[in-house]
């Protein structure tokens, strides 16, 4: 058997981004901590972005910087994420433009899920008023 093709990075099927140079406590649980997870993760931190990531992820004229287009789109499903996951909420801000880059899902925060979770929970309690 001949095995082509792969990746940099084999076996992990959550990256998660992170903020560069961000230094506080990741505790298991948190999103950039790996333990949390009962399966492998890539963590990477994005170059250049080390704060809040509205205004640096855009440009002055409100599109979106090199950064956004090309790292955080492309890195992690090139090393071979089968999804992608951001530590921050205000990532949420650029859930669409992630997600028109890459094959793969991605949730920038679970500000995301109250989508789903909000319809949801109509059904929770049958009895409540509607």
């Amino acid at each position: 058997m001949i095995v082509t093709g792969g990746y940099a990075y084999q076996g992990y099927s959550v990256g998660i981004m992170k903020f560069e140079g961000k230094r506080y406590p990741v505790v298991p649980g948190d999103v950039a901590n790996a333990t949390t997870y009962p399966f492998p993760v890539l963590v990477r931190e994005i170059p250049g972005v080390n704060k809040n990531p509205y205004p640096p992820l855009t440009n002055p004229d409100g599109s979106y910087t090199d950064v956004v287009q090309k790292f955080i789109t492309e890195a992690l499903e090139r090393d071979g994420a089968h999804s992608i996951a951001m530590c921050c909420g205000f990532f949420s801000l650029i859930q669409p433009v992630i997600a028109a880059h890459v094959d793969i899902p991605v949730l920038t925060s679970p500000l995301i899920m109250l989508l789903v979770m909000v319809p949801t929970r109509l059904h929770i309690h049958p009895n409540q008023p509607q």
